[in-house]
This record gives C-alpha cells, structure tokens and sequence, in this order.
C-alpha cells in the first residue's frame, strides 16, 4: 500500500469513527477497533469492544449534540499491516437533541489523536489504540472526560443484571457498587 493510500485508509478510520459518534450515537464505533482494542481519553481508558460499546449505549440515552472535526491528520507506517496516525480534534456540545442549538460555541475540547492501527485478516484496518490528549478544556466537559472507566467496565460485564438496571439511571461519576 502506498503512502496516499495509507493516509485515505486511516483518514476513512478516523472520519467513520467520529461520524457514527455524532450521527449515530456511536453505535457501531466498537467494531472499528480489536477486539481488545483500547479508547483513551484524558488517561480514561475503555478497554475491548464489548466496553466500548456498553460506554456509547449508555452516552446515547444522554440528550447532547456534539459535534467533532478532525483535522491535520498525519500518518506513519510501522510496516505493511500497522501504522500509527496522528490528528488534532475539536468538539463542540450543547445539552439538548432540537437544532439549531443556541449555546455551545466555544469549542468544548481541542485534543491531539494519536491512533495505532492494524490491517486485520480481512484487510479492514481498526484501532489497536485511539488516544485522546486533550490540550484545551471548555467549560462544558466532554462526557468522555466526566465518565468512570470502571463504571463502564461494571456495565458491561456479563451476569446478573438486577442491580445494573437501576446503575443505568446512575451519574456518570458513580463507581459500582463493591
């Protein structure tokens, strides 16, 4: 694969990514990254597909609007099956679903991306890690940065779910019961 080639492919990752988060609620963000595959952000770690997708279950019942843009992405192959890609990304939220909003305009995050990927056996590249490093914080905090990974983690472990259904209702912050 060529070096332009590269650049698309990963720029394709990173665009389906972010689309699906703000179009779709994130619904199938999962299956883009390895099965133990790893978001990051602000140090907060969601790890495997199974957690990755128990977190944008639970973000969707929220009613927030976001918006992210990716920018200068920058992209460096490892070897003929890996490569780690590097962007900037700026989100914009507003509490509320009925646009157009009226609050919000500063940006809430500006965060450096760097991205390990890997082409799978089916020739589909997905994220090894997506890691989110913000550099600027507005005063609406991503919902990413106020979630506990552990809470998350909790949620998405198999079992009795009887206490799970009224953790649902829980705030982002709450630790699972011990």
């Amino acid at each position: 694969m060529n070096e332009l080639q590269l650049w698309h492919a990963l720029y394709q990752l990173e665009i389906k990514h972010w689309y699906d988060v703000d179009c779709n609620g994130g619904s199938s963000v999962h299956e883009l990254y390895c099965y133990d595959g790893l978001l990051s952000v602000g140090g907060k770690e969601f790890k495997g597909q199974h957690t990755i997708k128990t977190f944008y279950e639970w973000r969707r019942r929220r009613s927030d609007t976001e918006r992210h843009i990716i920018s200068n992405i920058w992209v460096c192959p490892q070897d003929e099956r890996r490569a780690t890609a590097c962007d900037l990304i700026t989100v914009h939220r507003a509490r509320g679903i009925r646009t157009p909003l009226r609050t919000g305009n500063v940006p809430a995050l500006l965060s450096d991306v760097t991205s390990d990927c890997i082409l799978g056996p089916d020739d589909t590249w997905r994220y090894t890690s997506h890691v989110l490093r913000p550099i600027f914080i507005g005063p609406d905090i991503p919902f990413l940065l106020s979630m506990d990974p552990e809470f998350v983690a909790y949620l998405a472990r198999p079992g009795d779910t009887s206490d799970k259904t009224s953790a649902n209702q829980a705030p982002a912050t709450q630790r699972p019961p011990t």
